[in-house]
């Protein structure tokens, strides 16, 4: 047993060495005259980030009075000079039109790094203004986006464009469905008004019927909803919070307020 506790040091002691010799290697190797300080080394790479990310706006400036003054033809030229793509030359000059255009996106080009500013210059003026405020772009905060890589950053505001996408989409087809409905259903009050009663009638029906089995099919989707809340919370180990609950309570008065107006109808 004792032999194995000095097996043990032994080991330990060795590993605190190598990492020493590691240690010693990399100060070496690039230069580092200082202790190690976690939060200094934290403030240097925040100056050097700011750093980075200035260039980019001088580049941008320079960029933009170039553009202003050289035909199409030598600003291209100027650019091989500069040795950069068109393509950078022209994310830099968005990049300072997009971010000088409030302190808040000011603020934002003082904290991230060239490539993330890079990555939101499509974003809209408000929404980088209020990510600023302490709002969220794609799900994130300031704070978070800081910390994620720029590749993450992409991937996240990809997927945001993508579900917005994908909502004004949905928006779209229910609206088109509406608008063609009530078409339908002026059309078909036209061809009623000038219908024998009976025919009136039975249309009448017809529209009841289908209306009837269309809100049986809502109050199973909004019974799936509640269901689907309520197996949330089991998995979760929460309970209901009070805002949930008004919630839900304000849909269920609403469907027993028009059940109970249908019932009175139906009995008249």
């Amino acid at each position: 047993m004792k032999q194995s506790i000095a097996d043990d040091s032994a080991r330990h002691g060795e590993l605190i060495t190598q990492r020493d010799r590691e240690l010693d290697d990399i100060e070496a190797r690039f230069g580092i005259d200082r202790p190690y300080d976690r939060e200094a080394f934290i403030n240097l790479a925040r100056d050097a980030v700011s750093v980075i990310s200035a260039r980019v706006f001088v580049i941008g400036h320079i960029c933009i009075q170039l553009r202003a003054n050289e035909p199409d033809g030598t600003f291209g030229q100027a650019l091989e000079l500069i040795g950069i793509a068109p393509r950078f030359a022209q994310k830099c000059m968005a990049a300072v039109r997009k971010m000088e255009g409030s302190d808040a996106r000011k603020m934002l080009a003082g904290r991230l790094t060239s490539a993330k500013l890079l990555e939101l210059i499509s974003e809209d003026d408000d929404d980088l203004d209020s990510l600023a405020d302490g709002g969220t772009l794609a799900g994130k905060t300031l704070d978070e986006i800081e910390c994620m890589s720029t590749r993450e950053l992409r991937a996240a505001l990809r997927r945001e464009r993508e579900e917005r996408q994908h909502d004004a989409e949905a928006h779209e087809d229910i609206v088109g469905r509406k608008d063609k409905k009530i078409a339908q259903l002026d059309l078909k009050a036209r061809r009623l008004n000038k219908a024998p009663f009976r025919e009136k009638l039975e249309a009448t029906l017809q529209e009841l019927s289908e209306a009837a089995i269309a809100a049986e099919s809502a109050l199973d989707t909004l019974r799936a909803g509640l269901l689907g809340l309520d197996e949330l919370h089991n998995e979760a180990g929460e309970n209901y919070t009070a805002d949930v609950l008004e919630v839900i309570d304000g849909h269920a008065r609403s469907v027993m307020a028009l059940a109970k107006d249908i019932t009175e109808l139906a009995k008249a």
